[in-house]
């Protein structure tokens, strides 16, 4: 590797981090991160909660890189002087065996189905090696070694997992990979030494942080458009920019700035800098967690981390981790509590229609003697309208309860707030089932009174039984008032979400063919908004109209937990998901 990064890299061994905390972790029941500690050749386990160290795990010497598998079973960490890999049981919370890689090893990173793993595989001395090798998740064999540019340290993919990038220290590019094939694609020229990155999560924009060298201290970040593989804008940060994370919402980029004593918050929009964080120290990485609420940011130098809430800058703690936190080029992630187990709903749920109506739907989540209905319907303008019966008391083999409508905070492009969110009475809505298949529908809403027959929507009549099934009403927990109805159906999903629109209205749309992936964790597709004919006392589906919006890609860490990301009318975004347990 370049010598200039050599010496960064040694100043930042006694204190550069890279947290990463798995969403989702089985055995945890609060938010846990996992750091290196490079004086200790130890993992601190830390409860983010209790704001405690609750493990110390042993490693290999002088660890340096770290990341876990999506499932959040497995942590990986290299080490920055053997060539070595070791492989962490996230519930021994133990080391249960060490790859042995061709080379010392960097970055390390694994794709969002769990299958393959990316190691950075730099060298050094006079025998570089300049590859990136391929990894089976599951065995821990090497499949395939990549050919990358000279000095290859941070590696990420790209949340559909089609793309893997990796940080050329030395050569000053970034390698574009095929997520499949692994083979090069692309490669973006950037100012010297790229190092930590971060791409956001709806998949449009790496950022990538620049150490620049002694003759040319670049102090910037670049940021390279996905699409295109082209240099957008050059951010000038400050010196020595380590590392990178991005908000959930994509909307503000965190950079960590060692020699400042600070952090520069980007305004993800514009590409500017539109403040600082004062932290003192040597803050050498940060971390947002997945809810989108705090930063966390690490201080080796002064064997501490310090938490911000991500909206008003405000700190919320500071606490001590000894023996020099440290993980080059990591990122950091915070999960919720997960067993890990699937907490599936009843026989009841799923996307029921009139096949004589399409155009409109009604998706039931049962859980005991409670159905949770959403219906996507039209107002009397025919433009897409949502309600929901949120507490449908099963009695017998029906239910009944009162219907629902909501007006909330616009939802594309900027933060959700939750209290913005209201609803009032807009009816009744009963249900009598004669099957788990077949059903009548009675409801009366706006004037209207009509009982209308349904059944359960086929869309997918055969396939391979997904190990999971994620079927069921997901929610982000911190933002009560929106959600997404999940219907799977062996490897196709039916994603219908109901939101707000610019104006504060309920809307809703759909995915309707959302491919799961290979691993079976996620999937992806088009989205669709439509519009149709007046709420009435009849329904007319020759007045459907449907048109393209966008794009979405769902990422599951485990049977409860995953991450959507889209893009909507041209505005991108991620976020957090969960089963909405009631």
């Amino acid at each position: 590797m370049h010598a200039h990064l050599f010496r960064a890299a040694r100043r930042l061994a006694s204190s550069l981090v890279a947290l990463l905390l798995s969403v989702g972790v089985p055995v945890f029941a609060a938010p846990f991160a996992f750091l290196v500690q490079a004086d200790g050749n130890s993992v601190a386990v830390v409860d983010l909660a209790s704001r405690s160290i609750v493990a110390t795990i042993p490693v290999t010497r002088n660890p340096a890189f770290i990341a876990a598998n999506p499932a959040g079973t497995r942590m990986y960490v290299s080490s920055i002087s053997d060539p070595a890999v070791s492989v962490i049981d996230t519930a021994s919370r133990s080391v249960v065996t060490t790859i042995t890689t061709p080379a010392v090893a960097a970055g390390v990173a694994v794709n969002p189905a769990g299958t393959r793993m990316a190691i950075a595989l730099p060298g050094g001395g006079a025998t570089p090696l300049n590859t990136v090798g391929i990894y089976d998740a599951a065995t821990n064999g090497l499949l395939q070694t990549v050919t990358s540019g000279a000095g290859p340290t941070s590696v990420a993919f790209n949340p559909s997992g089609t793309r893997l990038y990796v940080a050329n220290s030395d050569a000053n590019t970034i390698s574009v990979i095929d997520g499949t094939t692994f083979a090069v694609v692309a490669t973006v020229p950037t100012q010297p030494t790229p190092f930590p990155m971060a791409v956001n999560p709806a998949g449009t924009r790496l950022y990538v942080s620049q150490l620049g060298t002694q003759a040319n201290a670049a102090n910037s970040v670049a940021v390279i458009d996905l699409a295109s593989n082209a240099v957008l804008a050059q951010i000038a940060v400050g010196s020595l920019p380590a590392g990178v994370a991005v908000r959930p919402s994509g909307d503000r980029v965190f950079v960590a700035l060692p020699e400042a004593g600070a952090v520069a918050v980007i305004d993800a929009g514009a590409n500017t800098v539109a403040t600082r964080i004062t932290t003192g120290g040597f803050p050498t990485s940060v971390g947002v967690t997945p809810d989108g609420t705090q930063l966390v940011v690490v201080d080796g130098d002064n064997d501490r981390i310090l938490v911000y809430d991500t909206t008003t800058l405000a700190q919320v703690f500071v606490m001590t981790v000894p023996n020099g936190p440290v993980a080059l080029g990591g990122s950091f992630i915070v999960g919720a509590a997960s067993t890990g187990t699937p907490n599936p709903p009843g026989a009841r749920s799923g996307l029921w229609w009139n096949p004589n109506e399409s155009g409109w739907g009604i998706h039931f989540t049962q859980r005991g003697n409670i159905i949770f209905a959403a219906w996507y319907t039209y107002d009397a303008s025919g433009a897409p309208k949502w309600y929901v019966a949120s507490s449908c008391a099963v009695v017998g083999n029906s239910c009944s309860g009162s219907l629902f409508q909501a007006t909330g905070p616009r939802f594309f492009g900027v933060p959700f707030n939750p209290s913005s969110a209201s609803v009032s009475n807009a009816g009744s809505l009963a249900v009598t089932f004669s099957s788990n298949e077949s059903a009548t529908m009675t409801y009366s809403v706006a004037g209207q009174s009509r009982t209308v027959p349904i059944v359960r929507q086929v869309f997918r009549g055969t396939g391979t039984t997904p190990a999971v099934s994620y079927t069921d009403l997901w929610w982000n927990a911190s933002e009560s008032g929106w959600g997404m109805a999940i219907t799977q159906q062996f490897q196709t999903m039916f994603l219908a979400w109901f939101v707000y629109n610019s104006a504060g209205q309920p809307v809703w749309y759909v995915v309707s063919d959302c491919a799961v992936t290979a691993g079976g964790n996620g999937c992806s597709g088009s989205v669709f908004r439509t519009t149709g004919p007046p709420f009435g006392p009849t329904f007319n589906p020759s007045l459907i109209s449907v048109f393209p919006a966008g794009s979405a890609t769902l990422t599951f860490s485990d049977a409860n937990n995953g991450t959507l990301s889209f893009t909507v009318d041209g505005v991108s975004g991620s976020k957090s998901i969960t089963r909405q347990v009631f």
